[in-house]
C-alpha cells in the first residue's frame, strides 16, 4: 500500500490529473472539427496527383497549452 504522503506519489497524482484533463479538452477540441481540407495545385511534374491540405479554422483553447506546459 502506498503512503499518499510521500511527495512523489502526490506529484505523480497530480500529473495524472493533469494529463486526464489535457486528453479531454483535445478531445473536445478535435470533435469539433476545427479544420477543412483544402484542394491543393499539384506539382507541375506530377499532375496526376491530388494535393490536399489541412486549413485550421479555429485555433485552440489556450487552456490546452497551459495544460500541456
Amino acid at each position: 500500500m502506498r503512503r499518499l504522503e510521500e511527495s512523489w506519489w502526490l506529484k505523480l497524482d497530480r500529473a495524472e490529473e493533469h494529463f486526464r484533463d489535457l486528453t479531454d479538452e483535445v478531445g473536445r477540441y478535435a470533435a469539433s472539427h476545427p479544420y477543412k481540407a483544402v484542394r491543393g495545385n499539384p506539382p507541375k511534374k506530377h499532375k496526376d496527383l491530388w494535393v490536399y491540405r489541412l486549413r485550421v479554422t479555429e485555433q485552440p483553447q489556450q487552456r490546452i497549452a497551459i495544460l500541456a506546459g
